[in-house]
C-alpha cells in the first residue's frame, strides 16, 4: 500500500515536472531574453575573468541620486556568473539555460520541504503555483541577479520552520543571516523581509542576544564583498543609499515597487495558495480540479510566459540571429578600431552583441562613449531605417560615412558596415 502511493506521488511529480520543463523549453531560443541588462551582467563578470577580480558589482542602472551616485548590486552575483562564464565558454545560452534550471531546482526543493513540513497533496499543489506561475516562466527565460530571490525566500522559510522545530539552534540563524545579506546585495529592498526575519528569530529563539549577534554577523558574511568596497572607499554604498533615501524624501528623484523586488516572496504565495486547494480539496474536489484548470489557462496565455502573448516580433532578434551576426563580424576581420551600434530599441550601443564580439571572438570595440574617430562600424538596423540621415547619436557623431551593407540578416533587418 505504502509503495503504490509513493509511487503514484513520484507519477504526478514527475507528470508537473516535466510539464514545467516543457513550458519553459519549447521554442526556447525564440522567447529566451538576453538583452542590455543581462549581457551588462556578463561583460562586467568576463571582464572580473580576463582582467582584474573586484569587490564591486554592477550599477543599478535605473537607480542614481541626484548628485550622480549609482547604487550597485553586490558583486555576490557576478561571483556567481564567474564558473558559468568558464565552463559554457562565455556562451549566453547555455548561462540562461541554468537560470531555467535554478527555477525548476527551486521548485523541487518547495515540494520536498513542503511535504516534510505538511504532506505530499499541500506539496504539490503548492509546487504547481510555483512552477505554473507565469512570472517564474518569465524568470526562467534569462540572466537576473534577482533570479536568484526565490531560492532565497524558500530556504529562508525552511529555517524559520527548522528553528521553530529547535528554538536553541545557532546554525539556522546563521544560515537565515548569509542568506539575507545576500538578498539585501541583490535586491535593497529585501530589507523589509530582512527585517521581518530578525524580528522572527527575536520572538522564536530561545537565544535571543546570542542569536541576534549571530544573524549580523551572518549577513555580514552574507555581503561582504559590499562591506568590503565600503571600508576601502569612505563608504560608498552606504553613502549611496543614505543620498538615495534623501533624494526620495525629498521629491528630487522618483522611487517605484514592483513584482520583481519581492520574488523570495513566491514560494510563500505558493505554499499559501496550496494549504488553502487542500482544505478545500477535501472538501470538493471538483472545484479544486477546475480552479487549477484556471489558473494554467490565465498563466500559459499570460505576456509574461511568452507562449501566446508577448512572443518575438519581426523587429526583434533571437539569439541565433545575435550569434550569427557576431560571426559574420568576425569573418569581416575587422580593423583594430572599430565600433558597433543596434538600432532597434535604447540599446543603441549594443552590449548584447558587444558582449558576444568580445568574449566569444576575442575582438574589442572601441568604448561606449567613443563613436567618433573610428576605421568602421558595424551597423543592425532594421530593413527601412534611412541610413544617409541617422536618427542617434552614434551615427550623427561618425557623419559622413560610406554606407556597405553586409548580410541581410533576416528578412526585416540589416547589417551594414560604415567607413570612412
Amino acid at each position: 500500500m505504502l509503495k503504490g502511493i509513493k509511487k503514484a506521488e513520484g507519477f504526478f511529480l514527475g507528470l508537473l515536472l516535466i510539464f514545467a520543463l516543457f513550458v519553459r523549453f519549447i521554442d526556447y531560443p525564440n522567447r529566451l531574453i538576453f538583452g542590455p541588462e543581462q549581457s551588462m551582467s556578463l561583460i562586467t563578470t568576463g571582464e572580473m575573468i580576463k582582467d582584474k577580480f573586484t569587490l564591486l558589482g554592477e550599477p543599478y542602472i535605473q537607480r542614481t541620486t541626484s548628485t550622480g551616485l549609482y547604487l550597485f548590486h553586490s558583486a555576490v552575483f557576478n561571483y556567481s556568473l564567474i564558473p558559468l562564464e568558464i565552463l559554457f565558454n562565455y556562451d549566453p545560452f547555455y548561462i540562461t539555460v541554468f537560470f531555467t534550471f535554478l527555477n525548476i531546482f527551486t521548485g523541487i526543493l518547495l515540494y520536498h520541504f513542503i511535504k516534510k513540513a505538511s504532506n505530499s497533496k499541500v506539496a504539490w499543489f503548492s509546487t504547481f503555483l510555483f512552477l505554473l506561475n507565469s512570472k517564474m516562466i518569465h524568470h526562467s527565460l534569462f540572466i537576473w541577479s534577482l533570479n536568484y530571490l526565490p531560492l532565497i525566500g524558500l530556504l529562508s522559510l525552511f529555517l524559520m520552520w527548522k528553528l521553530i522545530k529547535n528554538k536553541n539552534g545557532l546554525l539556522p540563524i546563521f544560515i537565515l543571516g548569509l542568506l539575507s545579506g545576500i538578498g539585501f546585495g541583490l535586491q535593497y529592498v529585501y530589507a523589509i523581509s530582512a527585517f521581518v526575519i530578525f524580528l522572527f528569530i527575536l520572538f522564536v529563539s530561545k537565544r535571543k542576544l546570542t542569536g541576534s549577534a549571530v544573524y549580523f554577523i551572518g549577513a555580514a558574511f552574507g555581503d561582504l564583498p559590499m562591506i568590503s568596497f565600503d571600508i576601502k572607499h569612505s563608504f560608498y554604498h552606504l553613502n549611496s543609499l543614505h543620498m538615495y533615501f534623501l533624494d526620495l524624501q525629498a521629491g528630487r528623484i522618483s522611487g517605484f515597487y514592483t513584482y520583481y523586488q519581492f520574488l523570495n516572496l513566491w514560494p510563500l504565495f505558493a505554499i499559501i495558495g496550496g494549504v488553502l486547494l487542500y482544505q478545500l480539496f477535501i472538501r470538493n474536489k471538483l472545484i479544486v480540479y477546475a480552479l487549477l484548470i484556471g489558473y494554467l489557462f490565465f498563466n500559459l496565455v499570460s505576456p509574461y510566459s511568452k507562449l501566446i502573448a508577448g512572443k518575438i516580433t519581426a523587429n526583434d532578434i533571437t539569439i541565433t540571429d545575435l550569434t550569427r551576426m557576431a560571426n559574420i563580424i568576425a569573418k569581416d576581420n575587422p580593423p583594430k578600431i572599430f565600433n558597433i551600434a543596434v538600432l532597434l530599441d535604447f540599446d543603441t550601443q549594443a552590449h548584447p552583441l558587444r558582449y558576444v564580439l568580445t568574449f566569444k571572438h576575442n575582438l574589442k570595440p572601441q568604448p561606449v562613449e567613443k563613436y567618433a574617430n573610428l576605421d568602421a562600424m558595424y551597423v543592425l538596423a532594421l530593413q527601412d531605417y534611412d541610413m544617409k540621415l541617422p536618427r542617434v547619436w552614434e551615427l550623427q557623431t561618425y557623419l559622413p560615412y560610406k554606407i556597405t551593407l553586409i548580410d541581410s540578416l533576416t528578412e526585416n533587418h540589416r547589417l551594414y558596415k560604415l567607413t570612412k
